[in-house]
């Protein structure tokens, strides 16, 4: 699979980088019709929110900050299982000129695995 100028093949998920193709850091234009930042507006499409109000992400759409770049990693499966939102990401980083590479290989991370414990020193 092909997304941009970018291969897939064998990857089980892509990253979408705030990065244009330009190498431009990428924000939403001002006049822009909603008022939360780009990785919201993606990762939104899937999301729910709990008891708490606290946003709970999709398996197959998260945000990620990558070596400081604002980021969403997108499974690859969300093509079959939710179209409608596959084509949505695609068209939006072809609308933006968003740099897209291979996420981390055949095998997903589980984002449960991707969860920092607050009571510890990552830094």
């Amino acid at each position: 699979m092909i997304l941009g100028n970018t291969n897939l093949s064998g990857a089980s998920e892509f990253v979408v980088q705030g990065i244009t193709i330009d190498g431009q850091v990428f924000s939403l234009p001002e006049d822009w019709a909603l008022p939360e930042d780009w990785v919201d507006h993606l990762c939104d499409m899937l999301s729910t929110t709990n008891i708490d109000k606290r946003t709970i992400y999709s398996e197959f759409v998260r945000p990620a900050i990558i070596g400081d770049i604002r980021s969403v990693v997108v499974q690859l499966e969300i093509k079959e299982k939710h179209p409608g939102a596959f084509d949505r990401i695609t068209q939006f980083v072809g609308e933006h000129n968003l740099k897209v590479r291979p996420g981390r290989g055949k095998t997903a991370t589980p984002v449960i695995a991707e969860r920092r414990d607050p009571m510890r020193n990552n830094g």
